[in-house]
C-alpha cells in the first residue's frame, strides 16, 4: 500500500497492451526503495517461494533488486523445486 501510495498514480498491467518499461521500473523502484526504508529498522528477508515457477517480470525484479541488496541487510530465500524424471 505504501509503495502505490508513493507512486501516486496507478500502473498499467505490465502484461497489457498499455504498459510500458517506465511503468515497470517505476513499480520495482518503489518497491526496492521501500525495501530499503524498512530495513533501517529491521534486516529483511524475503522469500521466494517456487521460484522454478516464476513468471518473467517476477525473475526481472529479482534481478533489479539484486544490485540493492547491497545498500542494506537483505537475505533473499528462494527455493526451487528440481523435477527428474523417473
Amino acid at each position: 500500500e505504501q509503495v502505490l501510495r508513493e507512486l501516486g498514480e496507478p500502473l498499467a498491467d505490465s502484461r497489457s497492451a498499455g504498459s510500458t518499461g517506465v511503468d515497470r521500473f517505476r513499480l520495482f523502484d518503489a518497491v526496492c526503495r521501500q525495501l530499503v526504508e524498512v530495513h533501517r529498522d529491521r534486516p529483511v528477508v524475503i522469500v521466494l517461494d517456487d521460484l522454478h515457477w516464476a513468471d518473467e517480470e517476477s525473475l526481472a525484479f529479482v534481478d533489479f533488486l539484486a544490485p540493492d541488496a547491497e545498500k542494506c541487510v537483505l537475505v533473499v530465500l528462494a527455493t526451487v523445486r528440481l523435477f527428474t524424471s523417473r
